[in-house]
């Protein structure tokens, strides 16, 4: 006969082994890898890269004008062209917008978010570095410190989020624990990714409900 001692052994390994089986999705050190799903012609209102915006530092003023945002990105010598309000001076004009980048930025992103010190992203920049490899980060701003990361591999797809928080020891890695990504075949073999992605993840450490980031991409696939 098998003792007590022996079947209460058995039993907890027997546990053990079965728990051993269930990954924690929230401790994820790296991305889960989500298969590509190809469209020959993918659907969607992708009107979004009509919209565009100035670079940093610029913005339309209410004389109708670009002018100079608050926050210092213009040049040095664009602030001593200006009045009280911030209106360039009439006799200042012609070299203020010499100086002045007023290069209209067309949107290649539209997305929603539920992400720490996250404000909107309206760019996604897109660099091939191999034959098979394709790399993807979404633009950060004064006031979006996260960054949507994407990695892929052949028909393979790594998201992850990388927040440079501007709190002391705020930042970290969110790596994707589901989700999916289409990409517009055609679109693709052209040299552009058109894509629909919806990303979870799941903060570190924390029992609260998903993260999320979905949305639209339309951009040129640069060569790094």
């Amino acid at each position: 006969m098998i003792s007590l001692k022996k079947t209460v052994y058995i039993l907890l390994m027997m546990s053990s082994f079965c728990f051993a089986q269930k990954p924690k999705l929230k401790h994820l050190k790296q991305p889960l890898p989500l298969l590509v799903q190809w469209c020959d012609s993918l659907a969607g209102d992708f009107t979004f890269t009509r919209q565009w915006s100035y670079p940093w530092g610029v913005e339309m003023k209410k004389n109708g004008h670009a002018g100079c945002a608050d926050g210092g990105f213009c040049p040095e010598r664009c602030y001593r062209m200006m009045d009280d309000q911030g209106i360039v001076l009439k006799d200042s004009t012609e070299i203020f917008y010499r100086l002045l980048d007023t290069t209209h930025l067309f949107h290649t992103l539209e997305c929603e978010a539920k992400m720490s010190e996250w404000d909107g992203s309206d760019f996604m920049h897109v660099y091939r570095s191999t034959p098979t490899s394709v790399y993807a980060y979404s633009e950060t701003s004064i006031s979006t410190h996260c960054s949507l990361q994407l990695r892929f591999e052949h028909d393979t797809c790594y998201a992850s989020v990388d927040l440079n928080s501007i709190m002391p020891e705020g930042s970290a890695v969110y790596y994707c624990l589901k989700g999916f990504v289409q990409l517009d075949r055609i679109y693709w073999a052209k040299g552009m990714m058109k894509a629909r992605f919806e990303f979870y993840f799941k903060e570190p450490g924390s029992s609260k409900e998903l993260l999320y980031w979905k949305g639209r991409i339309m951009a040129p696939i640069m060569l790094k």
